[in-house]
């Protein structure tokens, strides 16, 4: 049952993608389609009572394709019914009963078209509404609670499709964040924390920063140069000595290179933790990089 489920949400997932008009072409087609291959099996099979076979068909469509198919599968319907009903198959004239018995059919389809039709709304709209939770349930858990840049689980997440690209991973954290925290106390501590997230989000984008733990960060990025991302790190000093509340100052350690068999992610994050290291050991205040590629 869970399989079919997610094929269903698949099928739905694809076809929510196609434009509004074609979707509605291409669930009238379909279900002209199937109503017509029913009509063509109850009418030569001579079923005694085919209106609960295309009663079903029109249900099923319905509940499958929305109001595109409610309207083509009651016209339909109601059109083999006339046929069906009609004296000598001639959609116009019948006998009384058979003109009573059009009038139920008629009301019965419009009313269970009506029905199915809102019912499937109903459920849409609840998809619609399960789905955006999931998606803010998602990025709840991919962000930082305090920061609000990605955090752990996401680092990971995203790392999975590193492979064999060429990128430059950059470990930062903030010098002197303990006497930050002492001086000014814990809750002015989050606040430069907040402070230095935001810009660095503000210079390297908000999906290439992570919070990896306390005061420390990550930078990820395949897309820009060494020397671009020098010069964004001058940047980011220049930005922070703008901020007068606090005197944020930070080390950092980057290196460029490439996820594959020779080196992993775990190789590149301690290459980048030993530049970091150097530049703790230089005095702090500074930034420290080395090219694995070379």
């Amino acid at each position: 049952m869970g399989s079919f489920r997610k094929f269903i949400n698949k099928i739905y997932s694809f076809v929510d993608k196609i434009a509004p008009i074609w979707r509605v072409i291409l669930f009238a087609l379909v279900t002209a389609i199937i109503m017509m291959s029913l009509i063509l099996i109850v009418y030569f099979t001579s079923v005694p009572n085919p209106n609960m076979i295309l009663i079903a068909g029109l249900v099923s469509c319905s509940a499958i394709f929305g109001w595109a198919a409610s309207v083509t599968s009651s016209l339909l319907m109601i059109l083999y019914s006339m046929f069906f009903f009609s004296t000598n198959k001639s959609f116009i004239y019948f006998t009384q009963t058979n003109g009573q018995k059009l009038i139920v059919i008629v009301i019965g389809v419009l009313v269970c078209a009506l029905f199915v039709s809102l019912f499937r709304r109903n459920i849409q709209s609840e998809r619609q509404h399960l789905l955006a939770r999931n998606e803010k349930l998602t990025n709840v858990a991919h962000l930082d609670t305090l920061t609000a840049t990605k955090n752990r689980y996401a680092f990971k997440s995203d790392m999975k499709l590193a492979n064999n690209k060429e990128l430059i991973l950059m470990v930062v954290d903030v010098d002197n964040f303990k006497e930050i925290n002492d001086k000014h106390g814990h809750q002015n501590g989050d606040k430069a924390l907040i402070y230095f997230s935001q810009e660095l989000k503000n210079l390297f984008g908000d999906e290439h920063v992570y919070r990896f733990g306390g005061d420390e960060f990550i930078i990820v990025d395949n897309e820009t140069s060494a020397k671009e991302f020098k010069n964004l790190l001058e940047d980011l000093k220049q930005n922070l000595n703008q901020i007068k509340e606090f005197d944020i100052r930070f080390s950092a350690g980057f290196v460029r290179g490439k996820i594959d068999e020779n080196l992993t992610l775990e190789d590149l994050i301690e290459k980048a933790d030993n530049e970091l290291y150097n530049a703790k050991s230089n005095g702090k205040d500074c930034y420290k990089f080395k090219d694995l590629l070379k």
